[in-house]
């Protein structure tokens, strides 16, 4: 009992918990990343990544093997329903080089999720909670850690390329994309903000053309970041514009010929049940105002 006692009474530094956390972060990646030397490419990998890796065959070079991607992207709008970023992503499954290549891509996809879950979460606990880093590492690594810990399927979201690139993978860009919009409400560098203005166009074009609930996720971040800014009367406000490629973005996807298919019962929806979201969407609103200050004063 004495040695238990002495344990829990033990105290550690803010530093101390920070690198405490962030080591069980990686000890817990061990085992995932390990697991992905086992994982095979099945079913979609394959119908995606064909015409590439016929191309790569053919040529062993990596720009014909991209001009098999631009094909496999516009047939699938074609056949499928327009997810561009995904199925361009999915096409570039590394088993296009060889099967023992395969394993690359769930890596790929967990050191995303990893980064755009430390990333958002790092940029919130800063920017709205003033959190120092220090204080911020341990919240990243819990959250970093609950999202691999808590997956649905990790055979689905993480090991099978196809599914995890079309749900982790984007979501993960969505983060990054969160993340930098947040961040470009608050930087001051001249350098920053043009690097932020650019990643939100690169991230708008990922996001949009990825499955249609990230997608409206997306649509519905920008409503809100847009009107908490107007709230607050910020300037920033006119450096948002360029993510709203978005909104065409999207439209292109819904407009390929099989979403126009699929999206035709709800063209016989009554207007008023499209308005049953609004309620929650203000008081959204209402409650992120109150944790967010005034850029410009």
């Amino acid at each position: 009992m004495n040695a238990v006692k002495k344990i829990f009474d033990l105290q550690f530094s803010r530093k101390a918990v920070a690198f405490l956390s962030v080591a069980a972060l990686a000890v817990l990646l061990i085992p995932v990343l390990r697991l992905a030397l086992y994982s095979a490419p099945w079913y979609d990998d394959y119908n995606y990544a064909l015409v590439p890796h016929n191309y790569w065959l053919e040529t062993h070079s990596i720009f014909y093997v991209l001009q098999g991607v631009i094909y496999s992207v516009r047939s699938s709008w074609y056949a499928w329903q327009g997810t561009f970023s995904s199925i361009f992503f999915m096409s570039l499954m590394p088993g296009i080089w060889g099967e023992e290549y395969y394993f690359l891509g769930p890596v790929f996809i967990v050191i995303m999720l990893i980064a755009g879950s430390w990333t958002l979460t790092g940029v919130t606990a800063k920017r709205l909670f003033k959190a120092n880093r220090i204080d911020r590492m341990p919240i990243q690594a819990i959250v970093c850690g609950a999202l691999l810990g808590l997956i649905h399927t990790a055979q689905g979201g993480i090991y099978w390329y196809n599914a995890g690139v079309h749900y982790v993978l984007m979501h993960s860009f969505f983060m990054l994309l969160l993340a930098g919009i947040i961040a470009l409400y608050y930087v001051q560098s001249k350098a920053a903000v043009i690097a932020l203005v650019l990643w939100s166009m690169l991230g708008a074009l990922l996001v949009s053309g990825s499955n249609y609930v990230t997608s409206l996720q997306g649509i519905l971040m920008l409503i809100t970041v847009l009107g908490l800014w107007l709230l607050n009367r910020s300037k920033r406000c006119l450096l948002l514009p360029p993510a709203w490629q978005f909104t065409p973005l999207v439209f292109i996807k819904i407009l390929s010929p099989p979403a126009t298919v699929c999206g035709r019962p709800f063209s016989k929806l009554p207007a008023w049940e499209w308005t049953r979201f609004l309620p929650s969407c203000i008081l959204s609103v209402q409650a992120l105002s109150d944790c967010l200050p005034s850029a410009d004063g």
